[in-house]
């Protein structure tokens, strides 16, 4: 595994094999993979799923910034917010137009949560 043959060399049983053995060393942990895994995550960059599926990438020191949210956590953000506008029409209140432009961006996944509610009124 040095690289110190050429594998197109091998016959096809051969190149099975190895692909194979490659295909298990590259996709199990080992200290190698985890360390860089590990400085990847505290440098920034690392790519990869959150716990709703969506595409995530960590930022330096800690954080994740997401890069595209899943259609699952698009549906949820939507369910969300049509049952908060539900409850705040029960109660008699109007949802104006900036809270619904701003749900929307939240919702599709322009703005985070953080921001969402940060934002002020226009």
């Amino acid at each position: 595994m040095r690289g110190e043959f050429d594998a197109d060399q091998l016959n096809d049983d051969e190149q099975r094999i190895f692909m194979d053995l490659f295909a298990v060393r590259m996709m199990g942990p080992n200290p190698e993979s985890d360390a860089l895994a590990a400085k990847m995550r505290d440098e920034g960059g690392y790519v990869g799923l959150d716990d709703q599926d969506n595409l995530v990438r960590t930022l330096p020191g800690g954080g994740l910034d997401v890069i595209e949210i899943s259609d699952a956590e698009r549906q949820r953000r939507q369910e969300y917010f049509n049952c908060a506008v539900a409850t705040a029409e029960l109660e008699g209140l109007k949802v104006d137009d900036a809270t619904k432009d701003r749900a929307r961006r939240y919702i599709a996944g322009e703005i985070s949560l953080a921001e969402l509610v940060a934002l002020k009124h226009e």
